[in-house]
């Protein structure tokens, strides 16, 4: 009888929490978009050769309507979460695949920018760097997941202005 090794995956422990793309809000968002982009490029073929700033201003419409596209299409190629809190710390699979351990967090706090841009969470290391985690298209809110991130930490959940 041949021996046989017997390799076991290592087992992980669940996630404290783990947020996906919310795909609904992702799509209507791209609709959006296109949508913006559409109307640029129509008023551009219309009016630009006539007009010099509505070249102009289509030109930046599509420019923006593009980067947010991306933005949009970048979320939505995951399919699982994207953002998971565990035991050892957090992990932003956009930024890689890597994990921010609770001990390297000095700060968190919640972050709300314009309409488009969205909401979020900002983490301060504690070498001084900041990381926005955009949570904009996910499931869930930053204040649920700064609850979790403040039990970790220990700290206090600071609301931004």
């Amino acid at each position: 009888m041949a021996d046989r090794t017997v390799v076991k995956r290592r087992e992980t422990a669940a996630p404290l929490a783990a947020y996906e793309v919310n795909r609904w809000r992702a799509g209507g968002f791209l609709v959006l978009l296109i949508g913006m982009l559409g109307f640029a490029l129509v008023r551009l073929v219309t009016e630009g050769q006539r007009d010099s700033d509505a070249l102009i201003a289509m030109g930046v419409l599509i420019l923006v309507a593009c980067v947010m596209s991306w933005w949009v299409l970048r979320d939505l190629r995951f399919k699982g979460p994207i953002l998971i809190l565990e035991r050892q710390g957090l992990r932003d699979l956009r930024r890689g695949e890597g994990i921010i351990a609770w001990e390297d967090i000095a700060e968190a706090s919640a972050k709300r920018r314009g309409v488009l841009t969205g909401k979020g969470i900002r983490l301060v290391l504690r070498d001084g760097q900041r990381i926005d985690i955009e949570m904009y298209l996910m499931k869930g809110s930053p204040m649920q997941a700064l609850e979790i991130i403040n039990r970790e930490l220990n700290g206090v959940v600071e609301k931004s202005e």
